[in-house]
């Protein structure tokens, strides 16, 4: 498998060696830091299947998302904001169903600049949801009008990265699907900074 592609959809393959969590501290869980890289889809045919975001809008986004994962210890750093001019065919099956094969091709043919340990993407719309994250892979997707506060949609699908679960216990929780919730459970935030460690070290 090329290494473009498998960096963006790398299968999470359990831990048998990935470091486990610092333990906590007076002061808290040591910082562990995630280079996470957002990216602008930008239509190059000129259709509106791309964001109308700026990048001073998701700058502000990640600023928020930052804000939300303080409380598992975890923050993006560097966090970057970066243009990916890509075609409507590799956009419009993103839109339609969630197929980002066409994408990940066009991604592959010219790399895009400062991938992150983990990627976001921007786009107008993917089929009626507010973002997904595809299973095993290390990339999400947000659109540009959810029903749910921007940072918490972005914040939600990078839990599903750092292989967190829908609940159906809380509204206030973060990985409860679709209302404004932010919390993380003790164990989520466990979880959380393990699987990000074993990114980090190349074991996930």
């Amino acid at each position: 498998m090329i290494v473009l592609f498998a960096l963006l959809t790398s299968a999470c393959a359990g831990g048998a060696g990935a470091t486990a969590p610092a333990p906590a501290t007076a002061t808290g869980p040591e910082l562990v830091e995630v280079p996470l890289t957002l990216y602008r889809l930008i239509d190059a045919d000129g259709s509106e299947l791309g964001t109308t975001r700026t990048t001073a809008d998701i700058e502000a986004i990640g600023a928020l998302v930052n804000g939300i994962w303080s409380q598992a210890g975890i923050r993006f750093e560097p966090l970057r904001v970066r243009d990916l001019i890509v075609s409507a065919a590799a956009l419009g099956p993103i839109v339609a169903n969630g197929d980002i094969d066409t994408l990940l091709d066009e991604l592959q043919a010219s790399p895009p600049d400062d991938l992150g340990a983990l990627n976001g993407f921007f786009l107008s719309e993917a089929f009626g949801v507010n973002g997904f994250a595809p299973t095993g892979s290390r990339v999400f997707f947000v659109v540009d009008r959810p029903t749910v506060p921007d940072q918490r949609v972005t914040s939600h699908e990078i839990g599903h990265l750092l292989e967190l679960h829908h609940t159906s216990q809380d509204r206030g929780r973060l990985m409860f699907s679709g209302t404004d919730g932010e919390e993380l459970t003790a164990d989520e935030q466990t979880v959380a900074r393990y699987v990000a460690r074993g990114i980090l070290d190349g074991n996930r």
